[in-house]
């Protein structure tokens, strides 16, 4: 039984394919669609239905997306996204094949998620297209700044701020600031009744 589960976890999921596929395709499209039609706001009974919306065309993408989200307007979607309850979502923010953000996280606007990677050949000397993709991770309750790009293969941590304009290459633990470019840890949490 433990081998079964460790062929699984090893064996890499093809997002690239999964997104080529013309179902995949025309959802996408749909998706786009609706969403340059409806409003911004998600505040009163067209804000809250304009969100249920884009919530149910999202989830048509990416099965992981959970019903009670808040996405904004220009949220770019790909297969594979995983949104746990209580995540928001701000405008124009991408989401790329791979990306785990658990619940109650904050995502400031104009926020990039970059899960892919060119292949090198380093023996040609030459990249080989956009072969690889490594997962990022999100922990709970955190707050990514506006205007962050969070780069492939990075894991934030739980209770985590990354400040505005940040660009994250390497993993952040949880309780802590970090900001910059390259984000580096600045302030360290210290939680109330904790062991």
């Amino acid at each position: 039984m433990e081998e079964k589960n460790t062929q699984t976890e090893n064996k890499q999921i093809d997002y690239v394919a999964i997104s080529c596929k013309k179902s995949t395709k025309i959802k996408k499209a749909f998706y786009m669609f609706f969403d340059w039609l409806l409003p911004d706001y998600v505040w009163g009974i067209f804000g809250k239905l304009a969100n249920k919306i884009r919530v149910f065309l999202a989830r048509r993408l990416s099965k992981g997306i959970n019903k009670k989200v808040i996405l904004r307007k220009g949220m770019d979607v790909y297969p594979g996204i995983v949104l746990e309850k209580g995540v928001v979502i701000g405008r124009n923010v991408s989401l790329d094949w791979g990306v785990t953000i658990k619940e109650g996280t904050r995502i400031g606007k104009y926020t990039a998620f970059n899960t892919q990677n060119h292949k090198r050949n380093f023996e040609k000397g030459i990249f080989e297209g956009l072969t690889e993709i490594r997962p990022v991770t999100v922990g709970k309750n955190s707050w990514i700044g506006e205007k962050s790009t969070i780069l492939a293969g990075v894991t934030i941590g739980d209770f985590t701020t990354i400040g505005a304009a940040s660009v994250v290459t390497k993993s952040v633990p949880s309780n802590c600031m970090a900001c910059g470019n390259p984000a580096v840890v600045k302030k360290v949490y210290e939680m109330n009744g904790a062991d």
